[in-house]
């Protein structure tokens, strides 16, 4: 978890431009990251401050946050493969519910998964670009034809 403390912002309020601290952090972790053999997922986070503009919101601010966290690891050397998932939570998760403005809502985690945590979110997604509701759509479609068949 990397996030915002009292004496140092992560990102310019309202912006994903990384501070000079935090960018130093990234670049230092990319290669701890690039050394282990799991992937990992960055997630961004924003404090609970609404935009005054709907069209740009926390939801896009924190996602935004999270991909400058995954630019600065891979300009680092963090081969971009390493990355597996970039999700925004918006203002959804606060660390400090009790105050939803507070910088400590205001962070990135970048969770490094198990094999097995990884396994499960392929099941899902698939992996290397194979789609896995493709095989469930191909077995429906000659259940449909089989069934019009016997008709």
């Amino acid at each position: 978890l990397i996030k915002d403390d009292q004496n140092r912002n992560m990102f310019e309020r309202g912006s994903a431009k990384i501070m000079p601290f935090f960018k130093t952090l990234l670049v230092e972790l990319a290669p701890v990251f690039d050394s282990l053999d799991n992937k990992i997922i960055i997630t961004g986070h924003t404090d609970a401050m609404a935009y005054k503009n709907n069209i740009y919101n926390n939801w896009n601010l924190s996602g935004d946050r999270a991909l400058s966290a995954r630019r600065v690891l891979e300009e680092a050397g963090m081969p971009e493969d390493k990355v597996m998932q970039v999700s925004a939570m918006a203002d959804q998760m606060l660390l400090d519910a009790k105050n939803p403005q507070s910088a400590g809502n205001r962070r990135i985690e970048i969770m490094v998964l198990t094999k097995s945590a990884s396994d499960t979110l392929y099941q899902y997604f698939g992996q290397h670009g194979d789609k896995v509701v493709q095989p469930l759509v191909q077995k429906l479609d000659k259940q449909q034809v089989l069934s019009q068949r016997t008709r």
